[in-house]
């Protein structure tokens, strides 16, 4: 993970659609060179590293993960995994991504049912984002490693299992791979975050004034962008429009986010059980201006107008 654009294939097997998705749009970043188009301009995909399905399909078969009682509760059914074993192979590579790759990273889904067009699986399955700041690579290892578990797991969660049968599908035919990813951001006091993150789609179901459907609706948020993904309140624009506020003046105090999403980086020991935010942080808006991330905006007294 030392090129520019290097996307690292770990085990066999397909890549998954959000695997897919990075490694598209990987290549059409590299293929046109935006850089050299425009000075002080850098567009990558963050360092990436992809485990295929057929590491899944091991672990699942290795460990007879396909005869556990799926109406166990939540709890129960990850605490199976977290016990189950990873290759040899996968453990072997892992060791060595490990010991190269010092940044906070995200482990993230990427099944082969996700991010399909007709069915949206955002939110079914979970990532998991970890300091990787611990002295002992060994500990970082098993933060890893139980990271990965936790996501083969979220495909028999009742959550998952009830919104594949939605759709008509079986969980025996979802397949997972893993993408482990470099959280982009720096670190301020403690914390580790973006200076913002954000969504944009290509379709906006709510033009207003001059906007048109076409052209689009972004969303954004200071800090990691699990504000904008949980419906939080966020800074919305149009990218053909961009300095045309979309709310009136006098609801932005009360739609205008007030805090952020951190990792925190003096959390090194923490179960990965309790869910995908043991390791993040919530924290005012405030302090992130001290940071020097922001400048909050102060509304103009009436002798100043």
């Amino acid at each position: 993970l030392k090129e520019k654009n290097e996307i690292v294939r770990i085990g066999s097997g397909s890549f998954g659609g959000k695997g897919r998705g990075i490694a598209f749009m990987n290549t059409l970043i590299a293929s046109l060179d935006i850089d050299k188009k425009y000075n002080d301009v850098c567009i990558k995909i963050p360092h990436t590293a992809i485990i295929g399905t057929d590491e899944f399909d091991y672990f699942i078969e290795h460990n007879k993960m396909d005869s556990i009682d799926i109406n166990e509760d939540d709890k129960d059914i990850k605490r199976h995994f977290i016990d189950g074993e990873l290759s040899e192979s996968l453990i072997n590579n892992l060791r060595t991504y490990i010991g190269e790759i010092k940044h906070p990273i995200a482990v993230r889904s990427s099944s082969l049912l996700e991010d399909s067009q007709s069915q949206p699986f955002a939110g079914i399955y979970q990532t998991y984002m970890l300091p990787n700041n611990h002295t002992d690579a060994e500990l970082r290892l098993n933060h890893l490693t139980c990271a990965i578990k936790l996501v083969y797991a979220s495909v028999f969660l009742k959550k998952a299992r009830d919104y594949i049968k939605s759709i008509n599908y079986k969980t025996e035919e979802e397949k997972m791979a893993v993408v482990i990813q470099e959280i982009v951001g720096k670190q301020y006091d403690g914390y580790y975050y973006p200076h913002f993150a954000g969504v944009a789609e290509s379709y906006n179901y709510y033009p207003i004034l001059d906007m048109k459907h076409s052209d689009g609706i972004a969303s954004l948020a200071i800090g990691l962008g699990k504000a904008v993904v949980e419906g939080n309140k966020n800074y919305k624009f149009c990218p053909k429009y961009p300095s045309l506020n979309l709310r009136l003046s006098d609801e932005f105090p009360k739609n205008s986010q007030t805090e952020i999403y951190a990792i925190d980086m003096n959390n090194n020991d923490f179960d990965l059980c309790l869910g995908e935010d043991i390791t993040l942080k919530k924290i005012d808006l405030k302090l992130a201006e001290k940071h020097g991330t922001c400048l909050l905006y102060t509304s103009p007294s009436p002798r100043d107008s």
